[in-house]
């Protein structure tokens, strides 16, 4: 009886590896990443960080990343901490960094048994947060001001929807994807964006 039993269990056993239902752990099960977050200052600062959880030594940490004008993902040396957290300090001057471009990142980790470890990817908005930005959206625009009221927006939305309507005329113009506007309320304050962004 218990034979029989113990047949039928490996059956079950070997028809879920097959199709996936039973997966063993890996020697490094222990091993776990949070979910990356980030902090920043913007032209000066941005500090991106995950939580490691290992029951084994780490021997690599990378921080991986790409620009939209990047053809392949960027990778760099990352740095664990002594709470656990993996830390990556963006190098401004080695990978210049557009105003309201987006970063795709993660974390990856290779511990001592030669096990690869990765977090979730990240999606970091380059926004420049020295302003408190107001926004409005309708179609594929989408509008952002912080000096004047929801008339001023309202205003730019019509005349980007107009602009677009003549370019259309005069050209076969497809435009699919959200189009983000800023506006700035002087020309001193896109430069400063400009230097501080680290563009030229």
């Amino acid at each position: 009886m218990q034979r029989g039993i113990l047949r039928r269990l490996w059956i079950f056993i070997l028809i879920g590896i097959t199709f996936g239902f039973y997966k063993p752990l890996a020697a490094g099960a222990g091993t776990q990443l949070g979910d990356p977050s980030w902090d920043y200052i913007f032209g000066r600062q941005i500090t991106f960080r995950a939580e490691l959880e290992s029951d084994m030594a780490v021997a690599e940490a990378y921080f991986i990343f790409s620009r939209p004008e990047d053809i392949e993902a960027n990778r760099v040396s990352a740095a664990l901490d002594e709470q656990g957290s993996l830390i990556y300090d963006y190098d401004f001057m080695r990978f210049p960094l557009r105003a309201f471009s987006h970063l795709e990142f993660w974390f990856e980790v290779v511990v001592d048994s030669g096990e690869i470890f990765r977090s979730s990817t990240g999606v970091f908005e380059y926004e420049d947060n020295r302003f408190d930005w107001k926004d409005m959206r309708s179609g594929l625009f989408h509008v952002h001001w912080y000096e004047g009221d929801e008339a001023f927006g309202q205003e730019m939305l019509d005349v980007a929807d107009k602009g677009l309507q003549q370019a259309r005329n005069w050209l076969p113009v497809a435009a699919s994807d959200l189009i983000n506007i800023y506006a700035y309320a002087s020309a001193q304050e896109i430069r400063s964006n400009i230097l501080l962004a680290g563009t030229k």
